[in-house]
């Protein structure tokens, strides 16, 4: 077994008997802080890749759980006659007719196709969709009657109007 120690400014070695076995020089001392400069250089760049990786997978999951979140709990939505599908949570975003209809208070019955049949108009409906997707809703792209159409339709399936 052999150790190294320090004897003024010389490094030497040690056997297992604690004799000096031979004295290294300048030469092989500056060798040593080349070599030891070296590690920290890999070392800090091993470092900084492993944080790459630590938020790589905290990206990683973060967008598993957006795809889960957005694939598992798909609905189909069969309304006036034009099938949509939309998230779950997306229906339950605002307070109103779906909020109700998905809390676990009604029996609801699905068709052949695995959709609920929603006796309203669906060109409106689809305004609302969006706005529950978005947040937004550009009414000044419909004329008065179908922005007063729209309005009847947000207040029957929202408690809360845009």
């Amino acid at each position: 077994e052999i150790s190294a120690c320090l004897v003024g400014s010389e490094m030497c070695i040690r056997d297992r008997y604690g004799a000096m076995a031979e004295f290294i020089g300048d030469g092989l001392q500056d060798d040593l802080k080349q070599v030891q400069i070296l590690y920290q250089t890999i070392n800090k760049k091993i470092e900084a890749r492993m944080q790459k990786l630590k938020e790589r997978d905290q990206l990683f999951e973060k967008n598993y759980k957006l795809v889960e979140k957005f694939t598992t709990k798909k609905v189909k939505l069969d309304v006036g006659g034009k099938l949509f599908s939309v998230n779950k949570d997306t229906l339950e975003k605002e307070e109103g007719f779906f909020s109700a209809m998905f809390s676990g208070r009604f029996s609801l019955q699905k068709d052949e196709d695995g959709s609920y049949f929603i006796d309203r108009n669906p060109f409106y409906f689809e305004v609302i969709l969006d706005y529950l997707r978005t947040g937004k809703i550009y009414i000044s792209k419909f004329s008065s009657e179908e922005q007063k159409e729209l309005r009847e339709e947000i207040d029957c399936l929202l408690y809360t109007s845009p």
